[in-house]
């Protein structure tokens, strides 16, 4: 049964601007398989010789960082005022081995622009041949490796698949997957202009709720460059009743360290 066919929208709450990136870019699909979701003694980093870099759709080495300024999204596309900042690098890696396998994982975090204070929630990626890949969470009271699909590539216009979201439940001080959703590839050249100049780019698009908002879903399009990462993204609020769609927010690459291909 292919990716297309066990697709089916399970939903779940958009976060602010950044615990969207962070649970969400944030970024996790149907087809991958799991390593058991808990931390043991057969499952844990461990001294090795990692891998330096993990090249893919979101290019991954210790010290790379991304910078985004978002902006209210008017009606005919325009842009207007800013709403926030947000701001991800990667920390450290480690290399996490299973029964089976030893992987070199990098630990992605939110920075506060601001401050530049770096947050103590950590989420694991790598990338390999089908894709980009969540490999888990380091958090300050609890800690989970798994490995689940996040952004399929390289990837087809009109490709869906199904994203198990995992996050880190502030409240509880873990992580869970609670639901899924679903993400497909709506563009494989378009054209997204950003301050640091223009790109080609991927689109994946994905829906989130809103709780606070009943009847109302949040439509997300992230544009992402291979060998980048994410250059920006279009959020619109999508009323169900009506089937009407509101744009809401637009975000912006502002600044990074990662060689900009296009």
């Amino acid at each position: 049964m292919n990716k297309q066919q066990n697709a089916r929208y399970s939903i779940v709450k958009r976060h602010s601007w950044a615990w969207r990136c962070c649970c969400l870019l944030p970024l996790l699909m149907l087809g991958a398989f799991q390593y058991p979701a808990c931390q043991n003694d057969s499952e844990s980093p461990v001294n090795s010789l990692p891998e330096p870099t993990s090249m893919g759709i979101l290019p991954l080495k210790v010290g790379d960082y991304w910078e985004y300024r978002e902006f209210a999204l008017g009606d005919s596309g325009t842009v207007g005022g800013e709403i926030g900042t947000s701001a991800f690098k990667i920390s450290r890696l480690s290399v996490v081995a299973s029964s089976t396998n030893r992987d070199t994982v990098f630990h992605w975090v939110y920075v506060d622009v601001k401050t530049g204070v770096v947050g103590n929630i950590e989420f694991l990626y790598r990338n390999f041949d089908s894709g980009l890949y969540m490999m888990g969470g380091v958090g300050p009271e609890d800690t989970l490796y798994t490995k689940l699909l996040r952004l399929s590539y390289p990837v087809q216009k009109g490709e869906t698949w199904i994203s198990p979201h995992l996050v880190y439940n502030l409240a509880e001080s873990k992580f869970l997957i609670p639901d899924s959703q679903v993400y497909r590839c709506t563009d494989t050249s378009a054209s997204f202009e950003t301050p640091l100049g223009n790109f080609t780019c991927l689109v994946y698009n994905h829906m989130e709720t809103l709780e606070e908002v009943p009847g109302t879903l949040r439509d997300v399009y992230d544009y992402y460059v291979a060998g980048v990462g994410r250059v920006g993204s279009d959020i619109y609020n999508y009323r169900e009743s009506t089937q009407e769609r509101y744009p809401l927010s637009r975000s912006f690459l502002v600044s990074t360290n990662v060689p900009l291909g296009r």
